[in-house]
C-alpha cells in the first residue's frame, strides 16, 4: 500500500481526508485505513478472476450477464416494458456484484448469441461455459448466485394473470434451466431451485 496523496484520495475514498470524512462512509470497493491515511482498491473475486484472462475470454465473461438477461427476457417471445425496466434496474446490481465492466447491454457477440434459437450449441456459449468452470470457488459462488437471481428478477418482472399468480412463465423457466445447464451453474438457494423446478 502506498500513502494516499490529496490528488487521488478524493477519487478513491470520496473526500479530502479532513475531519468530515471520518463521518462519511467509504464508497463501495474502497477500504479506508484512517489511522494510517491509506486507501486501497478492493476488487471483487469476479473482477480479480477476469483480470487473469486474455482479452478475448475477458470480453466473453463481461458479456455473460447481458447474454443471460437477453435469453431470459426473450424466452416467451415478448420483451415488454416491465422486462426492459427490470433489465435497466438490474445494472446497479450487476455493478455491485460483478463489477462495472459487466454492466450495460453493449455486448454485440453476447446479444448475437442470445438471439440465436440454438444458442446452447454456439461456440461463444461453450467458450463462456469453459471460462465459468475455471473460476475460483469464491468467484464462482458469487457469479452463480447473482446470475440466477438476476435471471429470476427479469423473468418475474411481468407475467401472471392480470399481474397476479406465478410470474415465471414455462418458457422463462426453461430458458433459465438451459442457462444453468449450459454454464454448469450451481444453485444453492432452495427457493430459486424450487421456482425452477429442481
Amino acid at each position: 500500500m502506498s500513502p494516499v496523496n490529496s490528488e487521488n484520495q478524493s477519487v478513491l475514498a470520496g473526500g479530502s481526508g479532513g475531519a468530515s470524512d471520518a463521518r462519511r462512509p467509504p464508497r463501495i470497493g474502497v477500504e479506508r485505513v484512517p489511522e494510517r491515511g491509506y486507501a486501497r482498491r478492493m476488487a471483487n473475486p469476479i473482477e480479480a478472476f477476469a483480470a487473469t484472462l486474455n482479452d478475448e475470454d475477458r470480453a466473453v465473461l463481461h458479456g455473460s450477464v447481458a447474454f443471460v438477461l437477453r435469453v431470459v427476457a426473450k424466452a416467451d417471445s415478448v420483451v415488454d416494458k416491465r422486462e426492459q425496466n427490470a433489465a435497466a434496474a438490474a445494472n446497479d446490481l450487476v455493478r455491485e456484484r460483478f463489477g462495472a465492466a459487466f454492466a450495460g447491454s453493449d455486448f454485440p457477440d453476447a446479444n448475437k448469441a442470445a438471439d440465436h434459437p440454438d444458442w446452447p450449441q454456439l461456440p461463444w456459449v461453450r467458450q463462456l461455459g469453459g471460462i465459468v468452470r475455471r473460476m475460483p470457488a469464491d468467484a464462482r459462488t458469487i457469479y452463480d448466485r447473482a446470475l440466477v437471481e438476476l435471471a429470476l428478477s427479469i423473468a418475474g418482472a411481468s407475467g401472471g394473470v392480470l399481474g397476479f399468480g406465478e410470474k415465471l412463465s414455462a418458457e422463462e423457466r426453461y430458458a433459465i434451466r438451459r442457462v444453468v445447464s449450459a454454464l454448469d451453474l450451481q444453485i444453492a438457494d432452495d427457493a430459486a431451485r424450487k421456482r425452477l423446478g429442481y
